[in-house]
């Protein structure tokens, strides 16, 4: 399941700005355990208009992804299916 919104957000340094947004998400979602991923997300830094994606995987081994506007599924072991409730495109977005 993907999510992908725009944000006003302003950032000097991407690493920051990544971090930042990875310790709310991990703080709300739960932080993904090494060879069991269940969610992710990317970020396109832009001044005032930051693009992120978020995924919830929806099955056993399926690593969804988005590229050139495609959604991309790759087969993947370390892939777990997300199994707690999800929050709503807009409770994602009031998180910042």
């Amino acid at each position: 399941m993907k999510f992908k919104f725009i944000k006003k957000l302003s950032c000097d340094n991407p690493m920051q700005c990544t971090e930042r947004i990875n310790k709310i998400f991990n703080e709300q979602f739960g932080e993904n355990i090494e060879g069991a991923a269940t969610w992710h997300f990317s970020i396109y830094h832009e001044n005032n208009n930051h693009t992120i994606w978020v995924f919830f995987y929806d099955k056993n081994g399926e690593h969804e992804s988005e590229r050139h506007g495609m959604t991309v599924i790759q087969k993947l072991e370390t892939v777990r299916k997300f199994t707690k409730p999800i929050l709503t495109e807009k409770e994602i977005e009031n998180l910042f």
